[in-house]
């Protein structure tokens, strides 16, 4: 494990079949299915807010623009260390920063721009799209194909179930999807919990931060156009 972070992964060392009953199982499968919506609006921000951003740079608003866009996705780098925390349990090491200074947005600006933490940043919300529709859609498809299989047997008395071409019409054939549906579950788990440990390595590679990280000079004066 690197240094600067502490990971909870107690899904890991077991058997194949107690990773049903590790709670961190579950924990993984709430953060992957979050990632979607979290990288529609971490995308959405980011392109229009940048875009808008440098395109007002020629009449000097666009340095505001983008200050706050940038100082918003270090909060919002802020708040995926948190989750990555509370549903990873990867517990990166805090570091207090001092703040930025509106009073000195060029000043300010500088000191984001050449942070490599901003652009590492920056690179972890725009890859949460991507990355979240992938896990977004292999969660609920397999979530979904395992809890219809886990319940055919009370679903093929009451409703017609066909499971690919294989209409069910005995309590036998509903056992057998049932069992079915316990393999794939935990296949599932598994396959998941692997993804959620590929997050764990992206958090720890992109979002730890160091002491020194967006401080601003101290100094005090006007501001000094290069």
């Amino acid at each position: 494990m690197e240094a600067g972070s502490v990971t909870r992964n107690d899904y890991r060392g077991r058997g194949f079949f107690e990773v049903v009953t590790a709670p961190q199982s579950y924990l993984n499968l709430l953060y992957l299915v979050l990632s979607l919506p979290l990288g529609v609006f971490y995308f959405a921000f980011l392109t229009s807010g940048l875009a808008l951003g440098f395109g007002t740079l020629i009449i000097w608003v666009g340095v505001f623009i983008l200050l706050a866009v940038l100082m918003a996705s270090r909060g919002l780098t802020s708040l995926e260390r948190s989750l990555a925390g509370t549903f990873l349990g990867t517990q990166l090491e805090s570091h207090g920063r001092t703040p930025l200074a509106w009073e000195h947005p060029l000043r300010s600006l500088k000191v984001l721009l050449s942070d490599p933490g901003t652009w590492k940043g920056l690179l972890f919300l725009l890859l949460k799209l991507p990355l979240g529709i992938i896990s977004f859609v292999l969660t609920v498809t397999l979530t979904a194909l395992t809890l219809s299989l886990l319940l055919t047997p009370l679903a093929f008395t009451v409703i017609p179930v066909q499971f690919l071409a294989w209409r069910v019409s005995s309590a036998e054939a509903a056992v057998a999807l049932l069992a079915l549906g316990l393999l794939i579950g935990i296949l599932s788990l598994h396959l998941l919990n692997a993804i959620a440990s590929a997050w764990r390595a992206l958090v720890s590679a992109l979002l730890r931060t160091s002491p020194q990280a967006m401080v601003p000079p101290d100094r005090s004066g006007p501001i000094v156009i290069p």
